[in-house]
Order: structure tokens, then C-alpha cells, then sequence
């Protein structure tokens, strides 16, 4: 398809923070650093304990300083980006959407959720924002524990101003301690049967099941066609949720090689590669929204689904992690149980 329009898209970039402050302003200050793209910043925080949103503000005037956790990706934050950067804070979501119809030209807003709403309602609350704002064409949803390279967004809206039936567009996501070393390139692809998930390492344009939702830029027609997420799942598969629902409207995903982020991965709520090292939390909703997201769109596989995140259990209970197995088993019933759309 021809290129939309001469004029130069304006995005949301959407950052979620839950007691995450250090890796937020280490975040801003790559975000700030973008090139090629006019842009706002919208910091949504689900009511962190730790001071997050002080930090935040004290970050935004100037008397704040960050450095890279790794040295090795120091030139994408230090030096510190040029402060004060206006900013606007909300006391709630309500507030933040009956400002939006104003616009205005504040390149950082902070939405305060009022509760820990997980990622889809958190980030939620920020999409909301954008929709009532009515003058952007993009949206980048970013976890708050990446840093980005300068053109990595300027890539991601070229190639959806080049297509736009594309959705959903995704990066390739480098490691962050290990910047060497790719993750994932754009998303993954997800497995009916046992409800799990395998990188993307190829570059090929294999179609993809949902792109990762670390680096997701998404357009205006999408969000308002497919809608915002779903906030039933609260952590984990709303990226797959979205991704289906999105090729139920005839939009299609893809990614930019050339858009390069680097990620922390499960900073904020303790997924690690290694099961038997996630935190329970990150357990628990792993385990039920596997067998919520299988009665929604796959509902002839949830006997191998369940089977599979059983032996997730017995494996806990076989280590003598027996409140590990608990929580899982209760997981699955919390899943089965849940009331569908």
C-alpha cells in the first residue's frame, strides 16, 4: 500500500510501573532520546509502594540522575537527556481522559491508576487516554524494563505506514545483560495443545501468534476496531488475546528487524526462564490464563492443556515445593472457573 500521509505520525509511547522506578527512568531516558518520530510519553503507575511516581517526577525536573545497570548499553542513557521535561501528572484515570480532548504539547504525562490493575488494565488506563486524545496515529506499548536504541520506533511506524492492515508490530528483543545475545524477533508462536509459548529467533516472515508485548506499537484504526485488552487476564496471554481478536477484524502482525530493544525480561513480576525460579505470582496467572485462553479460542484442547499444567505440579511436588504445586492446581481451577466474554 502507498505511504498514508506526507506529514510526520505523532505516537503514544505507553510505559507500565509497578515499584519499578529505577528501570522507568532508566527507560525515559532512552525514550527521550528517540529520533525521527514526534512523540509523548504516558507513564501509567498501578500504585506502587516504593515512591515510584516522587522518582518519577524528581527524575523529570532534573534532580535525578540515571546510569545503565549494564555498562554496556550506557551510550543509550548517559548522558542524562536535557531537564526539566514538563510534565503532567493525573490523580486518577478519569482525570487523565477528560484532559485529553485538550491535547497540549506536555511530553510526559503520569496517570496514577489507584490499584495494582495488572498489565492489561494498567496499560489500559493509558490506551484510554490515547483514544479520548483523538490526534495520534500510533500507540507503542513498551515495558518499563527496556532501553531502546533511537530509531527503534522510527522503524516500527515505517513499516506500518507502509501496510496498513498491519495491527500489530514488533521488535527484535535483545537481552539485556547479554546485549549480544537476541531473545525473541518480533513475538512468538504458541502451541494449542499445551498452551506454550517458543521464540521467534528467525527473521523470517513466518506468521507469528502474537507479538511480544515488551515492544508493540499498534495503530489508531486497530485500537479502535479490536478495542483496548483484556483486563480478565491481568498478567500474561493479553498479547495473544489481542492478536487473535485482531485477526478476527483482518488485521494482520509483523516486526522490524531494524527496530532493536533491550529487555530485562520479567523485571517487574518475577518470570524467570527457569520454573522452578519464577515467582508464585508469575505462577499462578501462567497457569490459569493457559486454561482460560484454551475455553475461549481452543476449547477442544483443554483436557491436554490441563494435563500439561498438572505436570507442572507434580514436578513442584516431586521437589518438595509442595506450595509451588498448591498454588498451580488452584490456578487451574481459578481458570475453569472464570466467567468468559
Amino acid at each position: 500500500m502507498a505511504n498514508r500521509s506526507a506529514r510526520i505520525p505523532y505516537v503514544c509511547i505507553l510505559l507500565l510501573n509497578w515499584n519499578g522506578w529505577k528501570d522507568t527512568v532508566e527507560c525515559l531516558e532512552s525514550v527521550f532520546r528517540i529520533e525521527g518520530t514526534d512523540f509523548e510519553v504516558v507513564v501509567c503507575d498501578n500504585a506502587s509502594q516504593d515512591g515510584s511516581v516522587e522518582k518519577i517526577e524528581e527524575w523529570a525536573r532534573g534532580d535525578l540522575e540515571v546510569s545503565a545497570a549494564n555498562p554496556e548499553l550506557s551510550k543509550l542513557v548517559v548522558p542524562g537527556t536535557p531537564r526539566p521535561i514538563p510534565i503532567t501528572k493525573f490523580a486518577n484515570p478519569a482525570a487523565a481522559i477528560s484532559s485529553a480532548a485538550g491535547g497540549g504539547d506536555v511530553s510526559l504525562k503520569l496517570i496514577e491508576t489507584g490499584a495494582n490493575l495488572g498489565f492489561a488494565g494498567g496499560n489500559n488506563c493509558g490506551l484510554r487516554y490515547c483514544l479520548a486524545r483523538r490526534d495520534f496515529d500510533y500507540v507503542w506499548i513498551l515495558n518499563n524494563d527496556t532501553v531502546v536504541s533511537p530509531d527503534a520506533l522510527s522503524f516500527l511506524v515505517a513499516m506500518m505506514e507502509e501496510d496498513s492492515s498491519i495491527g500489530i508490530c514488533g521488535s527484535v528483543l535483545h537481552d539485556y545483560w547479554e546485549p549480544a545475545r537476541i531473545n525473541v524477533i518480533g513475538g512468538k508462536f504458541y502451541s494449542r495443545w499445551s498452551a506454550r509459548f517458543l521464540a521467534s529467533h528467525e527473521a523470517s516472515r513466518v506468521a507469528l501468534d502474537y507479538v511480544d508485548g515488551a515492544s508493540m506499537l499498534v495503530s489508531e484504526q486497530f485500537l479502535r476496531v479490536v478495542g483496548v485488552m483484556d483486563e480478565t487476564y491481568f498478567l500474561y496471554f493479553e498479547e495473544l488475546d489481542w492478536a487473535r481478536r485482531a485477526a478476527q477484524n483482518g488485521f494482520r502482525l509483523s516486526f522490524s528487524t531494524r527496530s532493536v530493544v533491550y529487555h530485562k525480561e520479567g523485571a517487574s513480576v518475577g518470570t524467570h526462564r527457569n520454573a522452578s525460579s519464577r515467582s508464585l505470582v508469575s505462577e499462578r496467572f501462567l497457569a490459569r490464563n493457559r486454561v482460560y485462553f484454551t475455553r475461549r479460542f481452543h476449547a477442544w484442547a483443554l483436557f491436554t492443556v490441563i494435563c500439561s499444567i498438572a505436570l507442572v505440579a507434580l514436578r513442584a511436588a516431586y521437589r518438595r515445593d509442595l506450595k509451588r504445586a498448591r498454588v498451580v492446581l488452584a490456578a487451574i481451577l481459578e481458570g475453569l472457573r472464570a466467567r468468559l466474554p
